[in-house]
Protein backbone atom coordinates (compact mmCIF):
# COMPACT_ATOMS: atom_id res chain seq x y z
CA UNK A 1 0.00 0.00 0.00
CA UNK A 2 2.77 2.45 0.97
CA UNK A 3 4.04 1.63 -2.59
CA UNK A 4 0.79 2.54 -4.34
CA UNK A 5 0.53 6.30 -2.06
CA UNK A 6 4.47 7.21 -2.70
CA UNK A 7 3.78 6.62 -6.77
CA UNK A 8 0.56 8.40 -6.74
CA UNK A 9 2.22 11.36 -4.50
CA UNK A 10 5.21 11.39 -7.38
CA UNK A 11 3.25 11.29 -9.91
CA UNK A 12 1.02 13.84 -8.55
CA UNK A 13 4.42 16.26 -8.13
CA UNK A 14 5.36 15.29 -11.63
CA UNK A 15 2.04 16.39 -13.08
CA UNK A 16 1.49 19.90 -10.85
CA UNK A 17 5.74 20.43 -12.16
CA UNK A 18 4.27 20.20 -15.97
CA UNK A 19 1.52 22.54 -14.68
CA UNK A 20 3.53 25.09 -13.30
CA UNK A 21 5.89 25.63 -16.24
CA UNK A 22 2.48 25.85 -18.40
CA UNK A 23 1.28 28.65 -15.53
CA UNK A 24 4.66 30.42 -16.49
CA UNK A 25 4.38 30.29 -20.12
CA UNK A 26 0.93 31.71 -20.06
CA UNK A 27 2.02 34.06 -17.45
CA UNK A 28 4.80 35.25 -19.60
CA UNK A 29 2.82 35.50 -22.62
CA UNK A 30 0.15 37.69 -20.40
CA UNK A 31 2.80 39.66 -19.13
CA UNK A 32 3.91 40.29 -22.83
CA UNK A 33 1.15 41.11 -24.31
CA UNK A 34 0.41 43.87 -21.40
CA UNK A 35 3.98 45.30 -22.54
CA UNK A 36 2.87 45.43 -25.97
CA UNK A 37 -0.35 47.02 -25.55
CA UNK A 38 1.91 49.69 -23.65
CA UNK A 39 3.83 50.16 -26.76
CA UNK A 40 1.08 50.05 -29.27
CA UNK A 41 -0.75 53.14 -26.78
CA UNK A 42 2.23 55.01 -27.04
CA UNK A 43 2.71 54.51 -30.55
CA UNK A 44 -0.46 54.88 -32.07
CA UNK A 45 -0.79 58.17 -29.79
CA UNK A 46 2.46 59.74 -31.63
CA UNK A 47 1.26 58.70 -35.03
CA UNK A 48 -2.00 61.06 -34.07
CA UNK A 49 0.03 64.11 -32.39
CA UNK A 50 2.81 63.87 -35.02
CA UNK A 51 1.32 65.52 -38.20
CA UNK A 52 0.08 68.71 -36.56
CA UNK A 53 2.99 68.62 -34.10
CA UNK A 54 5.39 68.61 -36.89
CA UNK A 55 4.04 71.88 -38.61
CA UNK A 56 3.70 73.87 -35.80
CA UNK A 57 7.72 72.88 -34.78
CA UNK A 58 8.67 74.82 -37.68
CA UNK A 59 6.87 78.19 -36.53
CA UNK A 60 7.41 77.61 -32.51
CA UNK A 61 10.55 77.07 -30.45
CA UNK A 62 8.10 75.20 -27.47
CA UNK A 63 6.92 72.97 -30.13
CA UNK A 64 10.12 72.10 -31.25
CA UNK A 65 11.37 71.18 -28.32
CA UNK A 66 7.86 69.42 -27.37
CA UNK A 67 8.45 67.26 -30.87
CA UNK A 68 12.27 66.80 -30.28
CA UNK A 69 11.59 65.03 -26.72
CA UNK A 70 8.34 63.00 -28.07
CA UNK A 71 10.98 61.90 -30.80
CA UNK A 72 13.21 61.06 -28.08
CA UNK A 73 11.14 59.36 -25.96
CA UNK A 74 9.46 57.14 -28.39
CA UNK A 75 12.85 56.07 -29.29
CA UNK A 76 13.79 55.31 -26.12
CA UNK A 77 10.37 53.46 -25.89
CA UNK A 78 11.61 51.26 -29.05
CA UNK A 79 14.67 50.25 -27.48
CA UNK A 80 12.71 49.32 -24.45
CA UNK A 81 10.24 47.24 -26.26
CA UNK A 82 12.96 45.57 -28.49
CA UNK A 83 14.85 44.08 -25.42
CA UNK A 84 11.64 42.75 -23.79
CA UNK A 85 12.05 38.69 -23.64
CA UNK A 86 8.93 37.58 -26.00
CA UNK A 87 7.78 34.14 -24.66
CA UNK A 88 8.09 31.34 -27.41
CA UNK A 89 4.97 31.85 -29.14
CA UNK A 90 5.83 34.98 -29.97
CA UNK A 91 9.19 35.37 -31.02
CA UNK A 92 8.91 34.81 -34.54
CA UNK A 93 6.61 38.24 -34.38
CA UNK A 94 8.89 39.98 -31.79
CA UNK A 95 11.60 39.39 -34.45
CA UNK A 96 9.59 41.22 -37.24
CA UNK A 97 8.49 44.17 -35.00
CA UNK A 98 12.23 44.35 -33.81
CA UNK A 99 12.98 44.87 -37.68
CA UNK A 100 10.59 47.48 -38.15
CA UNK A 101 11.41 48.80 -34.63
CA UNK A 102 15.17 49.93 -36.24
CA UNK A 103 13.92 51.27 -39.32
CA UNK A 104 11.68 53.28 -36.94
CA UNK A 105 14.93 54.16 -35.36
CA UNK A 106 16.88 55.33 -38.22
CA UNK A 107 13.80 57.86 -39.24
CA UNK A 108 13.54 59.16 -35.67
CA UNK A 109 16.91 59.96 -35.55
CA UNK A 110 17.66 61.69 -38.82
CA UNK A 111 14.36 63.52 -37.97
CA UNK A 112 16.00 64.36 -34.52
CA UNK A 113 19.29 65.98 -36.49
CA UNK A 114 17.30 68.04 -38.72
CA UNK A 115 15.83 69.29 -35.30
CA UNK A 116 18.86 69.55 -33.84
CA UNK A 117 20.78 71.29 -36.96
CA UNK A 118 17.61 73.77 -37.02
CA UNK A 119 17.07 72.62 -40.60
CA UNK A 120 13.48 71.37 -40.75
CA UNK A 121 12.10 70.98 -44.32
CA UNK A 122 8.24 70.79 -43.76
CA UNK A 123 7.29 69.77 -46.76
CA UNK A 124 9.61 67.08 -46.81
CA UNK A 125 9.20 66.18 -43.27
CA UNK A 126 5.40 66.21 -44.18
CA UNK A 127 5.62 64.17 -46.98
CA UNK A 128 8.26 61.60 -45.13
CA UNK A 129 5.88 61.00 -42.24
CA UNK A 130 3.89 59.53 -44.22
CA UNK A 131 6.51 56.81 -44.37
CA UNK A 132 7.12 56.48 -40.46
CA UNK A 133 2.88 56.29 -39.85
CA UNK A 134 2.97 53.21 -42.22
CA UNK A 135 6.04 52.01 -40.30
CA UNK A 136 4.28 52.84 -37.21
CA UNK A 137 1.23 51.26 -38.51
CA UNK A 138 2.82 48.19 -39.41
CA UNK A 139 4.16 47.83 -35.92
CA UNK A 140 0.55 48.18 -34.57
CA UNK A 141 -0.34 45.44 -36.77
CA UNK A 142 2.19 42.64 -35.59
CA UNK A 143 1.95 43.68 -32.20
CA UNK A 144 -2.36 43.42 -32.63
CA UNK A 145 -1.19 39.95 -34.00
CA UNK A 146 1.13 39.05 -30.75
CA UNK A 147 -2.08 40.37 -28.75
CA UNK A 148 -4.74 37.44 -30.46
CA UNK A 149 -2.20 35.00 -28.74
CA UNK A 150 -4.07 35.79 -25.76
CA UNK A 151 -7.78 35.28 -26.62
Amino acid sequence: MKKYVMAFLFSGTLVLSGCSGLLDQVNDTATYVTEANEYVTDIQQFTEDFPKLAEEAVQNAAKKAELTQQLESLKADIQEFNEVTAPKIAEDLHAQIIEKNEVLSEEIQTYLQQLKADNIDIAAMLEDQQGLIKQLQQSVNLLQDIEQLTN
